[in-house]
């Protein structure tokens, strides 16, 4: 099931005879895009534990970055860092989920730094639809600005 609510994937589920598959809810999760990623990842660099991941944009609304980013905190030694404008920043529930399984993460602005230190990017888009037209004319020259 594919919805733009959050949490609408979990309702139905409650009121469902069948199985519910979460196929995106909102700026909530997107557990299928998630395990397509960790695929990827096992595929290019050949492991899913043990690496540095950089996660980079829209971290605040991009739904797939959150659930990879709560995926692999269920995975050995992975590293994370979280690189956007502080506008941006990835969500406390997150977060708070990663700090309570003693996964590392960081943030920063600092793009050029991380790539020194990543085996994997995960780049976001500003994805425009989930703004105003003011917040993100604001958030791009934030951007720009800050992002080195």
């Amino acid at each position: 099931m594919r919805h733009p609510e959050a949490g609408a994937s979990e309702r139905a589920a409650k009121v469902s005879e069948v199985p519910i598959v979460n196929a995106g809810d909102g700026t909530g999760q997107h557990p299928t895009q998630a395990f397509l990623d960790l695929y990827t990842i096992k595929r290019e660099i050949g492991r899913i534990d043990d690496f540095h991941i950089a996660f980079v944009g829209n971290l605040k609304y991009y739904r797939s970055a959150r659930s990879l980013a709560y995926l692999l905190g269920k995975y050995n030694n992975v590293h994370m860092t979280f690189v956007s404008a502080p506008e941006l920043a990835m969500k406390d529930d997150i977060k708070s989920y990663l700090i309570e399984n003693n996964v590392k993460f960081d943030e920063t602005t600092d793009l050029a730094g991380t790539m020194q230190l990543a085996d994997v990017v995960y780049q976001t888009r500003m994805q425009k639809e989930w703004l105003s037209d003011d917040e993100y004319k604001r958030l791009k020259m934030a951007i720009s600005s800050r992002v080195r």
